[in-house]
């Protein structure tokens, strides 16, 4: 057996380790049938031309016994299977993301409801799953806060995405009524005092960080009662679900999504490496 001719046996082997099954035998046709018996030892190979065109017979026992001993010999050969394997797995899922942006792109942009802040006519927009309660969320809150205003150009787009109980679900709510009720400066200082307020936001204590936010509480709590509020985070939630997001926070950059929390200075290379591929 030549090197080149084992090491593609070696790899194939490797492959077998890391994948655990290979749903495939070697028959007279090269592609796989759904009755195609499965040996996951070895799997039977049919003979094997040789340079000269004639057919050489291997024997399953010695292909084995070589391939234990090359792999032996150069054990790496597994780590890079795994690597490989690794490799396309992200990039694997980095497409999946770009499909899944592109597929929901109304309604992470332009929903017509959701609050939009920064730059509205910035050149990247900046989508936002978050949730008060979330600790993740408020360290990312100021980092967020920091770029927009040194950058200029992003288009900053909340979903409120409330995932972590009743609390989380009222804050939201509350959030979404000073919204409808007084307006997008209303919303953002409300906002930004939930994701700021050190402790527990609850319903005991909604009402104090709305009185430091300059909130008029009372017409936000009479807001509550607008079917719009709920309908809002429920569609929010349905995009999420599309979306394939199960945490906060969750950002979209361009056509890339960031699931969890991203330090200010990498969030600023996705930012700039999305507005170059924008252009």
């Amino acid at each position: 057996m030549t090197d080149g001719r084992l090491t593609t046996y070696a790899a194939f082997a490797a492959a077998i380790l890391a994948v655990g099954a290979l749903g495939i035998t070697y028959g007279k046709s090269t592609s796989p049938t759904p009755d195609t018996a499965v040996d996951l030892a070895m799997p039977e190979m049919t003979p094997v031309a040789s340079a000269g065109g004639s057919a050489v017979g291997m024997d399953k026992e010695a292909i084995r016994a070589e391939i234990r001993d090359y792999i032996l010999e150069e054990p790496e050969i597994i780590l890079e299977a795994f690597r490989l394997l690794e490799e396309k797995r992200v990039v694997d899922e980095a497409q999946a993301d770009i499909d899944l942006v592109r597929a929901n792109s109304k309604e992470l942009f332009d929903d017509g409801y959701s609050f939009v802040g920064g730059n509205p006519e910035g050149s990247i927009t900046v989508v936002e799953f978050q949730d008060y309660r979330c600790g993740y969320c408020k360290r990312a809150h100021g980092e967020v806060q920091d770029l927009i205003r040194e950058d200029g150009d992003i288009r900053l787009v909340v979903k409120e995405f409330p995932i972590l109980g009743p609390d989380s679900t009222k804050a939201s709510e509350l959030a979404i009524a000073t919204l409808i009720s007084q307006g997008d400066a209303a919303y953002e200082r409300f906002s930004h005092a939930l994701m700021t307020f050190d402790g527990p936001v609850t319903e005991q204590t909604i009402g104090r960080i709305a009185q430091g936010a300059l909130v008029d509480i009372a017409q936000s709590q009479a807001a509550l009662s607008n079917p719009e509020v709920r309908q809002r985070i429920a569609k929010t939630h349905a995009l999420g679900s599309a979306m394939k997001i199960t945490g906060t926070p969750t950002f979209i950059i361009g056509e890339k999504v960031i699931r969890g929390y991203l330090p200010k200075e990498q969030m600023a290379e996705v930012v700039s490496l999305s507005r170059s591929v924008a252009q």
